[in-house]
């Protein structure tokens, strides 16, 4: 309990650390966040309906702007290629 109140900073370890939305056909799917850790990536995966519980815990290797997942817990199995690109 004692950590709830205690100040604590974080930092985002790697450079592609966010929230990013899925969109499929500009409809608004879901979520994703994304964390990394020297080049090892873990994401959970969220959807947007209300009447859909369905999530995955899915872990990968960056390689430059690349990386590919595999699931590690959740409803389904996946196999995921992602290009993260910079679009500032």
């Amino acid at each position: 309990m004692l950590f709830l109140f205690l100040p604590i900073s974080s930092f985002a370890a790697g450079p592609f650390d966010g929230i990013y939305s899925i969109n499929l056909d500009n409809n608004l799917v879901g979520y994703i966040s994304v964390h990394e850790n020297d080049s090892n990536m873990i994401a959970i995966m969220l959807e947007t309906d209300p009447f859909d519980s369905t999530w995955e815990a899915i872990s990968g290797i960056r390689n430059n702007n690349n990386a590919n997942f595999t699931s590690i817990a959740g409803t389904i199995a996946l196999d995921i290629s992602v290009v993260f690109n910079d679009r500032q």
